[in-house]
């Protein structure tokens, strides 16, 4: 199917980003990814509608957790009109995607499965105007 584009979606999915630093270069990769993530906030909110779903899937645990991901949202939300509110927190359902293995940047360490990182998804929802949910 061709977009065009004035088209909106209900829901955006966005699992697993990462800009390919490795985490080894810690601050560098935490700078880049955190980066990533707040052009996504940006650009996301304008396809889809007022009320719409985003979804962020990230591992838990170290790296990942300094990334800030609650944060980046609320410093993106007090530069901006629009509003993305947190909805929910829930673990990954590791089912829909069997065989799924985490797989380090540049071959650093051992591979590690999904289920071992107990993989966050984060989903927020799209308000126009309203107060800002503190976290």
């Amino acid at each position: 199917k061709n977009f065009n584009d004035n088209q909106l979606f209900d829901i955006v999915f966005f699992y697993f980003p990462h800009t390919g630093i490795p985490n080894i270069k810690e601050n560098e990769s935490i700078l880049s990814n955190q980066q990533l993530l707040i052009n996504f906030f940006i650009s996301v909110q304008n396809i889809i509608p007022d009320k719409g779903y985003v979804q962020v899937a990230l591992g838990s645990g170290h790296p990942y957790d300094k990334w800030n991901i609650l944060h980046l949202i609320q410093e993106q939300n007090l530069n901006s009109n629009s509003k993305l509110k947190l909805y929910s927190i829930t673990r990954l359902d590791k089912t829909i995607y069997n065989g799924y293995v985490h797989c380090p940047t540049i071959g650093e360490g051992p591979i590690v499965e999904v289920i071992d990182r107990d993989p966050l998804v984060y989903t927020f929802q799209l308000e126009e105007e309203g107060p800002l949910e503190t976290f």
